[in-house]
């Protein structure tokens, strides 16, 4: 083979080796392995907390918003009564009950829901930290089947939310509100279908049900504007079917309800297994095709006998 026709031979090697690692390199997707944490009874009490160890118990308190990692600070105190603005056609204001918190950040902005005639109307209440006890309240909806249930320290709402119809059609849907950028809910599922989302972290993970197509309860991520079944990113060696995730922590661990069986519940967490970006083996390949490139030029700029032992 000539001098010409081996040196477009070995650079087509290069460039194919370099494609090929073009994909290796890529991050994996998100893939999670699961640890048993325990049967569910009615004994246990509602929490998922006292199902973990104390330091992950710390890790979900100080990470994941929830209504149980962070209860409203308010505690069991009615916050009282607001006139408030209701959207539908023919009405204009009407005094709803705030109740009860449901959940608060760290920065004592507390989320929940309101009631009228029935429950649904997802709220903010800021408290007057001059005037102890008293605070404001903004309404996110005051739909039917609107429930704020966690908020973060980004003033992020999770909750669900459905159109203005009474008797609902679509049931309510998991559902984001970004309070700094007005009150418009941003629908998680693509699919529309009925569910709630339960918990989210700083970095707007967020987690909690959905209706799956088999007609059975599924958990469910929402990160970076992605919405994933969890049980498409764990092992299906398992054969454990989680159904409500209810707590993401600040590392992305996810505590959810789930079943392995036909009998009894189950507790899991939840643990991100991502790959290496690049993986090892890709990167020692890609150390060899530069050595391979820095050869070719070293050997034509040497002398034109020492280039062609090279590319033979």
């Amino acid at each position: 083979m000539s001098l010409c026709s081996r040196f477009p031979y070995r650079l087509f090697q290069v460039a194919v080796l370099s494609s090929i690692l073009g994909g290796w390199v890529k991050a994996e997707p998100i893939t999670y392995s699961v640890t048993l944490l325990g049967s569910v009874n009615f004994g246990s009490g509602p929490s998922y907390l006292g199902y973990l160890s104390p330091g992950d118990t710390a890790a979900f308190q100080s990470g994941s918003f929830d209504e149980w990692a962070h209860p409203s600070v308010e505690g069991n105190r009615d916050l009282g009564s607001v006139n408030v603005s209701i959207p539908v056609p023919g009405s204009s204001r009407d005094w709803w009950s705030l109740g009860t918190a449901t959940s608060s950040n760290d920065l004592g902005v507390s989320v929940g829901t309101g009631y009228h005639s029935w429950p649904g109307g997802a709220y903010v209440y800021v408290p007057d930290n001059e005037l102890p006890g008293s605070g404001s309240a903004r309404f996110l909806d005051t739909a039917v089947g609107s429930h704020a249930m966690a908020i973060n320290n980004q003033g992020i709402v999770a909750g669900s939310w459905q159109t203005w119809q009474y008797p609902p059609v679509t049931g309510e849907q998991p559902v984001i509100w970004r309070t700094g950028q007005g009150i418009s809910p941003v629908v998680l599922d693509p699919l529309g279908r009925q569910g709630i989302a339960l918990a989210l972290n700083n970095a707007t993970q967020v987690v909690g049900a959905v209706q799956s197509l088999d007609g059975r309860d599924h958990a469910f991520l929402y990160d970076k504007g992605v919405f994933q079944d969890l049980n498409d990113l764990i092992p299906k060696a398992t054969g454990i079917v989680l159904d409500r995730a209810v707590g993401i922590d600040g590392q992305g661990r996810i505590v959810s309800y789930g079943q392995a069986g036909p009998f009894g519940r189950e507790m899991y967490l939840l643990t991100p297994t991502t790959i290496p970006e690049p993986n090892t083996l890709a990167f020692a390949l890609l150390v060899i095709a530069a050595a391979t490139i820095r050869q070719l030029r070293g050997a034509f700029a040497e002398s034109p006998s020492r280039f062609v032992r090279v590319m033979r």
